[in-house]
C-alpha cells in the first residue's frame, strides 16, 4: 500500500478567476492484476486482482474561467482559494487501515489520492474537510474495468481564504499553584518575556508571559498566550486550537474575567496609507455593531484597555460622514494616529494604544501590524477562530473596496449589521455565527462578562 500522497503545485498568483466556481471530483482508476501476481486477502480467500486509485481533486468549472488554460485556472485557484484543511478516504472493513487521511501542510488545495489492491468493488467515502469547519462527504462506488470512473459535485461558493499574516494574544487566569511547564510540549516557552506578536521572526512558538495588567484573586495568576506568526489555512487553525485545548487540559482553573482581552495583530506590510484610512473609516463606521458581539464589558469605553475609536475624544461629536471626512482627510500616519488614537484626558501617551483598533505598531515602526483589541477574553477556539476569520476578512474587503458610504444619524445597529454582512464580511458561517452570538447577548441573563 502506497503512502497517501497530497501532488503539489508551484503556483502563479493569479487573480482573474472566481473562487466561487470550484467542483470536486472524485472517482478511481483501473488495472488489472494477474492472478500469478495477485497478492492474497487478509482471510486467505480471495485473490487481490484489482489494482486502482481512489481521488479526489479540486478543478476550476471552466466556464467561469475565460480564457485562462486548465492549468492556469488550477493554478489561480489553489492560490487564492485554499479552502481544504484535509480530505479522508473511508475504505471497506476489511482494509487493514480503513480510514486514511491526506495532510494538507503545504498546500491545503490539492489532489488526494491512495493507491490499493482488492479483490472486489465497495463504496467508498470521501470526507472533504474544509478550513471554515464544515465536512462535505461524499460517496464513489468503485468501478473495476478500464477506464474506472468519475463523479463531480459542486461547493457552494466558498469565500476566499485570506492570505494575510496574522498573530494572536489571549489573556488568561489559571491556578496560582502551577508554573505551565507540560505547555512545553505542545511547543509553548514558557518563560517571562517583554514583547508583543513578533511578524518578522522565525520562530514556531507560542509565548507565555506574565501580565500584571489583569486583576485577579490570591490564588489566581494572570499571563499572556502569544502566538508565532499565523496564516488562515488549514495548519494555522489547526496549531492555534492544538495550542488552546492542551492549555486548558493543563491548567488547572483555566478561565477568564472582565480585565482579560483578546487581541489580534494583522499584517500590513503591504498596505498603503490610504488603504489603512479606509480600514480605519469602516471600523469607526461599524465599530457599534462589533460592539453587539462582545458582552458589556467591552463594549464602548467600558475597558480602559480597549478604549473606543468611534467615541474617543476627537471624534465623538460628529456624525459618521464628519468622521470619515476627518479620517480619509489625514496626510500622514502620525496625524491619522492622533485622530484614532488620542491620549486619553489625563495625557498619558501610554494610553494611546489602549484602543480597540491600536495603529501604535505601525505609526512608530514597532512592526507592520494593526491590533484589534475589541474582543473579551476566551479560550473557546470557535470564538477564536470565527473573531479572526471576521477581522481578516473585514481587512482585507476595507482594502478592496472605495472609500466606504455614510451612514445616517438615525440608521439602528439591526441595519448596520445587516449592512456589515453584506458588503464587508461575506462569509455565511461568520455571519451565522454573529447574529446568534449577538442575539445570545442581548439577554438580560448575560451579565457583564461573556460566559466561557
Amino acid at each position: 500500500m502506497r503512502l497517501l500522497r497530497p501532488l503539489q503545485c508551484e503556483a502563479q498568483r493569479l487573480r482573474s478567476l472566481n473562487c466561487k466556481s470550484l467542483q470536486i471530483v472524485v472517482g478511481n482508476t483501473y488495472c488489472p492484476v494477474p492472478e500469478t501476481r495477485a497478492e492474497e486477502s487478509r482471510c486467505g480467500k480471495y485473490k487481490k486482482t484489482h489494482s486502482w486509485e481512489l481521488v479526489a481533486k479540486i478543478v476550476p468549472d471552466l466556464k467561469s474561467a475565460g480564457s485562462l488554460s486548465y492549468k492556469s485556472a488550477i493554478e489561480a485557484q489553489s492560490t487564492e482559494c485554499q479552502i481544504i484543511q484535509k480530505v479522508s478516504f473511508r475504505l471497506h472493513d476489511t482494509f487493514l487501515n480503513p480510514l486514511l487521511t491526506t495532510k494538507s501542510e503545504l498546500n491545503p488545495f490539492h489532489v488526494s489520492s491512495t493507491h490499493q489492491t482488492s479483490y472486489g468493488y465497495f463504496n467508498a467515502g470521501i470526507e472533504i474537510h474544509m478550513v471554515d469547519g464544515t465536512t462535505r462527504t461524499l460517496q464513489h462506488k468503485l468501478v473495476l474495468k478500464a477506464g474506472g470512473a468519475q463523479s463531480v459535485f459542486n461547493i457552494e461558493e466558498p469565500v476566499p481564504l485570506s492570505c494575510r499574516n496574522f498573530g494572536v494574544e489571549l489573556e488568561l487566569v489559571s491556578s496560582k499553584h502551577h508554573d505551565g511547564s507540560e505547555l512545553e510540549h505542545a511547543d509553548i516557552k514558557n518563560r517571562i518575556f517583554g514583547g508583543v506578536v513578533e511578524l518578522h521572526g522565525d520562530t514556531s512558538c507560542w509565548e507565555l508571559a506574565h501580565d500584571s495588567s489583569i486583576e485577579c484573586n490570591s490564588d489566581q495568576q494572570a499571563f499572556e498566550l502569544v502566538s508565532p506568526k499565523l496564516t488562515l489555512d488549514s495548519m494555522g487553525l489547526t496549531k492555534l486550537d492544538a495550542v488552546v485545548s492542551r492549555s486548558q487540559s493543563v491548567l488547572p482553573g483555566l478561565c477568564v474575567n472582565a480585565d482579560a482581552g483578546f487581541h489580534v495583530h494583522v499584517d500590513i506590510s503591504d498596505v498603503s496609507l490610504d488603504e489603512i484610512k479606509r480600514i480605519c473609516a469602516q471600523f469607526v463606521k461599524f465599530e457599534d455593531v462589533m460592539d453587539r458581539f462582545m458582552p458589556q464589558s467591552r463594549r464602548g469605553n467600558n475597558n480602559k484597555y480597549g478604549l473606543s475609536n468611534r467615541y474617543n475624544k476627537i471624534l465623538h461629536k460628529l456624525s459618521n460622514e464628519e468622521c470619515n471626512e476627518r479620517i480619509l482627510s489625514c496626510s500622514t500616519l502620525n496625524e491619522l494616529g492622533n485622530v484614532m488614537n488620542p491620549t486619553t484626558q489625563d495625557g498619558n501617551k501610554r494610553s494611546s494604544r489602549y484602543y480597540k483598533l491600536n495603529l501604535q505598531n505601525v505609526i512608530w515602526n514597532r512592526q507592520p501590524t494593526l491590533e484589534f483589541r475589541q474582543h473579551s477574553g476566551t479560550h473557546n477556539s470557535t470564538k477564536i477562530a470565527k473573531w479572526i476569520q471576521f477581522l481578516l476578512e473585514f481587512v482585507d474587503s476595507s482594502i478592496r473596496q472605495a472609500n466606504p458610504d455614510n451612514f445616517k444619524n438615525e440608521r439602528n445597529p439591526e441595519f448596520k449589521q445587516k449592512k456589515l454582512f453584506q458588503w464587508l464580511v461575506t462569509d455565511k458561517h461568520v455571519k451565522k455565527f454573529y447574529a446568534v452570538r449577538a442575539q445570545e447577548l442581548m439577554s438580560p441573563s448575560v451579565g457583564w462578562n461573556d460566559p466561557e
